[in-house]
């Protein structure tokens, strides 16, 4: 069967050492202390320290949170400009991936403030991996529909993106694998990776990835995953 991929939020040079002893091949670095809130845009000087520690472990990547703020994904002309420059900066410090997303005031993807920050991600070199998150959730909530997920993740590749995080549009993973089952059918016929996330434990994962078919999923920096 084709490998699991296990994500990890971290916040710290710590969370990242701990996170890649429980066996996270995938860290999304996020700003420290922000997990509260769900996470908000780390430092350049926070990422440089995870990469080093995904550089001294040999088959590690590092990705990026882009989020300004805490509340919703509907940002205004502001809080995109800061954080395109937040990517460029990020790209600079040596980071190539990046989970991102922003959407309308309605709860539909905005495309043309999402296509700026994958733009910015991608740098001249256009060689960023790109994870749209869990503000999918938010549309899959309003549009639950099989035609309507298949129509959301074509729009997702249009943009550029290679990866979507999500929750099934649930409060958890656990609530939302029914949806999560057909977002991974679609992610497949569309060529995108799907992260399970949401209330996700070493307990639970194995049934997560069974029933919903996916192949990677997220869980806490200090999570000691199964198969280790």
């Amino acid at each position: 069967p084709e490998p699991v991929l296990l994500e990890a939020c971290v916040c710290s040079r710590e969370d990242a050492r701990a996170a890649v002893a429980g066996g996270a091949k995938r860290l999304e670095v996020c700003a420290r202390a922000s997990l509260g809130v769900g996470g908000l845009t780390p430092p350049p000087t926070l990422v440089e320290a995870a990469l080093e520690e995904a550089s001294a472990a040999g088959d590690v990547e590092i990705v990026a949170l882009v989020r300004p703020r805490p509340g919703d994904f509907c940002y205004d002309a502001e809080e995109l400009a800061d954080s395109v420059k937040d990517v460029v900066a990020l790209r600079a410090a040596g980071c190539r991936g990046f989970v991102l997303g922003c959407l309308t005031a309605g709860g539909h993807v905005d495309e043309a403030a999402t296509s700026a920050l994958v733009d910015a991600a991608n740098g001249v070199d256009g060689d960023a991996a790109v994870t749209f998150h869990r503000a999918v959730d938010e549309v899959l909530r309003a549009a639950p529909a099989l035609k309507g997920i298949d129509a959301l993740v074509g729009s997702l590749v249009r943009l550029g993106c290679s990866r979507i995080l999500s929750s099934g549009g649930a409060a958890t993973a656990r609530g939302g694998r029914a949806t999560l089952w057909a977002l991974r059918r679609a992610c497949g016929r569309h060529g995108l990776e799907l992260i399970v996330a949401g209330g996700v434990s070493a307990a639970n994962v194995p049934a997560l990835l069974r029933d919903t078919g996916a192949r990677a999923a997220r869980g806490p920096s200090g999570m000691v995953w199964p198969w280790l």
